[in-house]
């Protein structure tokens, strides 16, 4: 059978602190390399911090399509989430980030760096792809895959809405019922 044909004009979305924790370096770093095979796909990125004016000169001065949204609005964020063909995780450091609870509750496709707790959140070739931190050929790669291979993307989003609701409350509920049960006993003796 013949692959499907790539997204016709990719949207990548990345959501983070503009920091050395959320490594908007490598993003652009990768980003580079994806637009050097994919011309069409595009960068938007969401956040402010000390490394945005930086990451904006260069992202100008390399000639990337890239936009710059700052902070925005919930419903601004949602509508990001909702245009995106896949969503982007560069961090150099993270435990738990809602923007993957988000994105997978979404069915987005994730490419994520495997820093922290990412891993424990998001699983390789499950529900996500992870690529080591700080590498940006690996996550230019990653996203190329899930660029090209539309049938990949679409079982990765999928398993990851339901990889979701391990986080919802309901889910959680009960485990944290028996965090305290534990917790009370420890202190009744």
């Amino acid at each position: 059978s013949t692959a499907a044909a790539p997204h016709a004009a990719p949207r990548l979305l990345w959501i983070k602190r503009f920091d050395a924790t959320g490594n908007p370096e490598l993003m652009l770093r990768a980003f580079a390399r994806v637009h050097a095979e994919l011309p069409a796909a595009r960068l938007l990125m969401i956040g402010d911090g000390e490394r945005l004016p930086t990451m904006q000169a260069l992202a100008a001065t390399q000639r990337l399509p890239v936009e710059f949204a700052g902070r925005v609005p919930v419903e601004q964020l949602r509508a990001a989430y909702r245009e995106a063909t896949l969503f982007v995780s560069s961090s150099a450091v993270d435990n738990q980030p809602n923007t993957l609870i988000e994105a997978s509750a979404l069915g987005l496709p994730i490419v994520a760096t495997a820093v922290g707790g990412v891993p424990e959140m998001v699983h390789h070739g499950v529900d996500a792809l992870l690529a080591p931190p700080d590498d940006a050929d690996a996550l230019a790669a990653a996203i190329l895959r899930l660029l090209r291979e539309p049938e990949l993307a679409a079982r990765l989003g999928a398993a990851a809405r339901v990889n979701a609701q391990r986080f919802t409350w309901p889910a959680l509920r009960p485990q944290w019922a028996e965090v305290y049960r534990e917790a009370s006993i420890r202190v009744d003796k």
